[in-house]
């Protein structure tokens, strides 16, 4: 291979294995005309076991080349030094691009953990903020702690009662000092006077906001006021964008609970298990995996960011009724069937803020 050498200019560099510190042949211009410029192919026809010789060419290359050996070898021995000089400016070279990416490194990790730092600008509800300073502070998280999680919950779960059942609501939102709670149709059928237990333990008288029309599907929402007392309300997130394995948070007042241990609230941890797209009677698409109890219905189920996605209504393997039909009446099959029993079914967020866009609260 021959290639013009930047270092010498006017030169031609004949390059053959191992040429570097010394291995190589300069031919200066006048030899190369000299030797009718077969010096290339002089080399290209040596034989595989002399190029890949020490330091000098066989005596037969350089008289095949048209060139005095002792002219070869004042050659090569500048070669050698200017093999070397370049060697030594490719190090430096090499020396000060790895500094400069070590430099680089360094200054985009500290960018990076600068801005790891930073919060991030807390998301806009559509229905308004509270004043609670902890609720502030855990809305700023991106991710989680089960104990936040839980106190997250709390803070947004009360509990529903009436004269012939119980169950469990969410505060949605805030009208000056009215409150808005949504929970389930069924939790609050068999009633006709209803009271709402707020998350530090006070009891208030509550009615049906009349203003609101689920249709078919299973949700209901009370009114309550407060004058005194100011409370957070949720962020509802977007279950649009569940998957089954996605992590599941849900919450509420199960009848069985011990009343003196936190009021009775129970927080359950989870995952999803179905979204199917043909939704159940009520409204029911979400299936999850938390241990969803009586008196539950109507609690919320979060994400793992503290959104509220769904609505408890219907937990796993049923003791009585029969809430695996489609709305459109038709039942599924038996091996669908099956694979809904194994779950507790919550109805999708999304369908409560489709419905309530085309209302007028």
């Amino acid at each position: 291979m021959t290639k013009r050498s930047s270092a010498l200019p006017g030169m031609t560099l004949v390059i053959v294995p191992e040429i570097c510190l010394g291995r190589g042949v300069i031919v200066y211009p006048q030899e190369r005309q000299r030797s009718g410029g077969n010096i290339e192919r002089a080399v290209a026809s040596a034989h595989p076991g002399e190029r890949s010789n020490s330091r000098k060419l066989p005596s037969r290359l350089y008289q095949h080349a048209g060139i005095s050996q002792r002219q070869a070898k004042t050659s090569s021995s500048e070669a050698g030094e200017s093999c070397l000089v370049n060697d030594r400016q490719f190090a430096m070279n090499w020396l000060y691009i790895t500094f400069s990416i070590c430099i680089a490194a360094v200054l985009n990790g500290l960018a990076v953990r600068a801005d790891s730092f930073r919060a991030p600008a807390p998301s806009n509800s559509q229905f308004g903020r509270q004043p609670s300073k902890l609720f502030d502070t855990i809305s700023t998280q991106r991710h989680l702690t089960i104990n936040i999680l839980r106190e997250r919950a709390r803070l947004i779960t009360v509990k529903v009662q009436s004269k012939n059942s119980s169950g469990s609501g969410i505060l949605i939102q805030r009208q000056g000092s009215v409150y808005l709670v949504l929970t389930n149709e069924h939790v609050l059928q068999h009633g006709d006077k209803y009271s709402i237990q707020t998350p530090d333990g006070y009891i208030h008288p509550a009615s049906r906001y009349t203003a609101a029309s689920f249709d078919d599907n299973d949700l209901g929402i009370l009114q309550f006021r407060s004058n005194n007392a100011s409370y957070n309300v949720a962020t509802l997130g977007n279950s649009a964008k569940l998957a089954a394995g996605d992590k599941v948070f849900a919450s509420g007042f199960p009848f069985a609970a011990n009343p003196s241990d936190s009021g009775g609230f129970v927080f359950t941890v989870g995952q999803v298990s179905l979204v199917i797209d043909k939704a159940l009677e009520g409204g029911y698409q979400v299936g999850y995996t938390n241990k969803i109890e009586q008196g539950m219905s109507g609690g919320p189920v979060l994400n793992a960011v503290g959104d509220v996605v769904a609505i408890n209504g219907i937990h796993a393997y049923p003791l009585w009724g029969e809430p695996y039909t489609y709305k459109d009446g038709s039942k599924p099959s038996p091996y669908i069937r099956e694979l809904l029993v194994h779950s507790a079914w919550s109805i999708p967020i999304d369908t409560f803020l489709r419905l309530r866009h085309h209302q007028s609260y």
